[in-house]
């Protein structure tokens, strides 16, 4: 039980922290804005390069997983379209409900998740999956 809170309390912290700061207006909407492009065009891209970086390219690049991965990626669009054709009423919210639905949080969840657990090998696959 313990293993199990050590992996998941820095998550949960961190959306707590996140709330409050949020709550508390600590930063208006325009910082908010900013922190936000910082993360997308800096930070983001930099956590990428270096699990890249640091690996052989063959050890990052494998064609079997990113093929798996991919038809993974498209049967469920397939399947989340179909599924949402039925039952959303108008196309804009169904375009945004298979987008929601194929679209995995590797970089902001999963790779945390995976260091966490498995530090050996997180980059790899935090770069097969971006």
């Amino acid at each position: 039980m313990t293993a199990i809170l050590g992996i998941t309390f820095p998550i949960y912290a961190a959306i707590a922290l996140g709330y409050l700061v949020v709550r508390q207006n600590w930063f208006s909407a325009a910082d908010m804005r900013t922190l936000g492009k910082y993360v997308m065009n800096i930070a983001l891209p930099a956590l990428l390069f270096n699990a890249v970086a640091s690996r052989n390219v063959t050890e990052v690049f494998q064609p079997g997983y990113v093929l798996a991965f991919a038809a993974g990626g498209v049967s469920m669009i397939a399947l989340a379209f179909v599924w949402f054709s039925f039952t959303a009423t108008d196309k804009p919210r169904r375009a945004i409900a298979v987008l929601g639905s194929t679209c995995p949080n590797s970089g902001f969840i999963g790779f945390p998740v995976m260091l966490l657990i498995f530090p050996d090998v997180a980059g790899v696959i935090l770069a097969l999956n971006m």
